[in-house]
């Protein structure tokens, strides 16, 4: 009679997730690929934000979509509010906030005009063994996450003009 696969401990998916997060939050590509596994997949929602309606990346692209968000911000921390890890499942299941941290150059105007934070839930599923992310169903805040992308096409213009 065959045993049941071994869980994974709660810390361990705990730290991977944290690690996750904060490789996410550095927009360093290479830190968050090295927390990846080569089957990754990121998967956006809710289907109402139409830029990203059915969206889903696999690893090189989200990669380099951190790369793109990076060309205007030189940080976007994730603060976990609560953290459910769930070692049957491989899971964690993290509720957010975050930050943006705009270039110096890209804003113009008052500080006020341009202060960012979004809310988010994170369904996170690690390898066999894990130690890194095989895949991710983030949920967005709908409303911020519009404002986001109107920040960060103002920054970039900004930026451009310099």
């Amino acid at each position: 009679m065959a045993s049941a696969p071994s869980q994974i401990p709660s810390e361990t998916l705990s730290a991977t997730a944290t690690a996750w997060l904060d490789a996410l939050g550095s927009l360093d590509p290479e830190r968050l690929r090295a927390v990846m596994s080569p089957d990754y997949s990121h998967t956006f929602a809710p289907g109402s934000l139409t830029r990203l309606a059915n969206s889903s990346k696999d690893r090189e692209a989200m990669c380099g979509h951190v790369e793109h968000v990076g060309r205007v911000l030189t940080s976007f921390p994730i603060f976990p509010r609560q953290v459910w890890p769930n070692p049957s499942l491989r899971q964690v299941v993290v509720w957010a906030d975050s930050k943006a941290n705009f270039r110096d150059g890209a804003t113009k105007g008052p500080d006020e005009d341009w202060e960012f934070a979004g809310e988010y839930m994170f369904v996170i599923t690690m390898n066999e063994t894990g130690d890194k992310v095989d895949k991710v169903l983030e949920f967005l805040d709908s409303k911020a996450t519009e404002r986001a992308w109107e920040l960060m096409a103002k920054a970039l213009k900004n930026l451009e003009s310099q």
